[in-house]
């Protein structure tokens, strides 16, 4: 359950309008991969992009609203401006993510459970 105070559900709102955004525009260029691990390096970045984004978004909307209603936006209690570097993490850690070692993606286990041959 989320409890927020003033402008404080744009914590929740901003990042995932970003990565809807950002995952429209690889879909919009028409950009077709067969491979699924670099499909999925594609869409790592998209979300990394849509993240980095919403960090920078929130960072700038917390700042301002500190200036104009000091302490009035909260998510779960937590002032909205401390929300921006645990975001900017997440995506840190998703334009890392094509980069670390190879292992089989959440796609590659499902195929494999399900029986199917990727090639």
């Amino acid at each position: 359950m989320f409890e927020y105070r003033g402008w404080g559900i744009l914590v929740w709102i901003v990042p995932f309008a970003w990565i809807f955004a950002m995952i429209a525009v690889v879909l919009a260029i028409g950009h077709y991969e067969p491979n699924l691990a670099k499909a999925g390096a594609i869409a790592d970045r998209a979300v990394g992009a849509g993240l980095a984004l919403g960090a920078a978004s929130l960072w700038l909307i917390s700042h301002h609203r500190a200036a104009v209603a000091p302490g009035r936006d909260q998510f779960n209690g937590l002032p909205m401006r401390y929300f921006s570097y645990p975001v900017a993490a997440g995506a840190i850690f998703c334009f890392a993510l094509p980069y670390m070692a190879p292992f089989p993606t959440w796609v590659d286990r499902l195929m494999v459970w399900l029986g199917h041959t990727l090639l």
